[in-house]
């Protein structure tokens, strides 16, 4: 996942428009309270095996293992 700012994001934003996929901006970048958010958003979930529960981060975040076929 990218962190950035508003300000990097007006400064830095690839076009006009684009989504927003695998991004999280924050009005002001403070390490502790990002780590904090991203503890809280994953102890949310729960499931019967690591895939599981990573499917549901990956909702947010990329993963290694997204769209992973065995």
């Amino acid at each position: 996942m990218m962190v950035c700012t508003l300000r990097w994001l007006e400064q830095n934003r690839p076009e006009d428009m684009f989504f927003g996929a695998d991004y999280l901006i924050v009005a002001k970048y403070e390490l502790a309270a990002i780590e904090t958010l991203l503890q809280r958003y994953c102890e949310g979930f729960s499931g019967e095996n690591w895939l599981e529960i990573g499917a549901k981060i990956g909702r947010v975040a990329h993963w290694e293992f997204e769209d992973y076929q065995p």
